[in-house]
């Protein structure tokens, strides 16, 4: 597992989550189509279908669903 993110919360009423990256290429999410959520422990909260990833002020924007 590496973390390239962390949830900040929902955005908008579509099932969208805001997420900072922890990373120097955002871009990165992109490309993703698939996300784990775990909690800072190391837990599996969820594993998320990407719908329509986004970059919106330096934070990736998510519209997923739960596999």
């Amino acid at each position: 597992m590496v973390t390239i993110g962390r949830v900040l919360g929902a955005h908008g009423v579509r099932g969208e989550i805001k997420v900072l990256p922890l990373t120097d290429f955002p871009e990165r999410f992109l490309d993703m189509d698939r996300i784990d959520i775990f909690r800072p422990e190391g837990k599996l909260i969820a594993p998320l279908s990407v719908r329509t990833p986004s970059l919106h002020e330096g934070k990736g924007i998510f519209l997923a669903g739960s596999d």
